[in-house]
């Protein structure tokens, strides 16, 4: 058995991929089936790959070769529902995918080019630094030393860790970013925020969990140019926000520790803050302004 096709204009997501060209050749009598297709945009093949299937039982078993040429994955769009979004990238490299149709394993390196990605509950636009690489292994994605930027403040950090998944599906993820000086909140103003403004952190950030409820937790410094406002009405003070816990640094409560919180935070230096407090029609606002 032979097969021998291809789809002009591919389409992911309403993303243009390119035109793909594939080609099968089968033993039925073995259920062995040799692949290779490649894609190709404006003439340049992004993607190549070749390899077996082996379709003996019901779960087919697979060992694909992909070869990958700036093949641009921003057809991904999103991590998460919170997480990642705004997703572009260019992906160069080798990559091995086997196992069976529901335990996708892959080996291989990738090399990151032209990479930026929003994180929505901060508001912020990031860069990742050109020709960064990536390690594939299992269902495993290893990130050593990938420098995040956020070019419009030149400020920078170093991301490492591991991004999990199974299948492609249930990601999670364990990462720990540091810096100097990162701009890290971008909070605009709305009726809805309990709190606005910009920040900007020195120290260490861990990112942990399945990415639809990531678990973020600080160590570190705030910086010059953090801003930030939390409106209240004239009847309450600080300390009657469930979202703000004023605690012992030097010896964390058991509760606190087995909170849920999404952000759990301790942050080590605050001065030389200024405290203002301004009336804000019809909310007085509580400023924490570092110069």
């Amino acid at each position: 058995m032979s097969i021998n096709t291809n789809i002009n204009n591919l389409l992911i997501k309403n993303y243009l991929i390119g035109d793909l060209y594939f080609n099968a050749l089968g033993n039925t009598d073995y259920s062995s089936y040799a692949l290779n297709f490649n894609i190709k945009n404006n003439n340049n093949v992004i993607l190549e790959s070749e390899g077996t299937v082996i379709a003996i039982n019901e779960k087919p078993n697979f060992d694909i070769d992909l070869s990958l040429n700036n093949f641009n994955i921003s057809f991904i769009e999103k991590i998460g529902e919170r997480s990642l979004e705004n997703i572009n990238s260019s992906l160069s490299g080798r990559i091995n995918l086997w196992g069976s149709t529901d335990n996708i394993q892959h080996n291989g390196e990738l090399l990151l080019d032209n990479t930026s990605f929003k994180i929505p509950y901060l508001n912020i636009d990031y860069t990742i630094e050109k020709e960064s690489i990536i390690s594939l292994y299992n269902q495993n994605i290893q990130l050593n030393n990938i420098s995040i930027l956020h070019p419009e403040t030149n400020t920078s950090g170093l991301l490492n860790g591991i991004v999990s998944h199974s299948d492609f599906k249930n990601w999670n993820i364990d990462l720990d970013f540091v810096s100097d000086r990162i701009y890290i909140l971008n909070k605009l103003i709305n009726d809805n925020e309990l709190y606005y403004g910009k920040a900007f952190l020195k120290g260490e950030i861990s990112l942990t969990g399945p990415t639809n409820q990531v678990s973020i937790d600080i160590d570190g410094a705030t910086e010059r140019g953090t801003f930030i406002t939390i409106p209240r009405n004239q009847n309450l003070s600080v300390e009657n926000y469930s979202f703000i816990q004023f605690i012992d640094f030097n010896k964390y409560s058991q509760n606190f520790l087995n909170s849920k919180s999404l952000l759990k935070s301790k942050v080590q230096e605050l001065s030389p803050f200024v405290l203002n407090c301004f009336r804000h029609d019809p909310l007085i606002s509580k400023i924490l302004k570092r110069p």
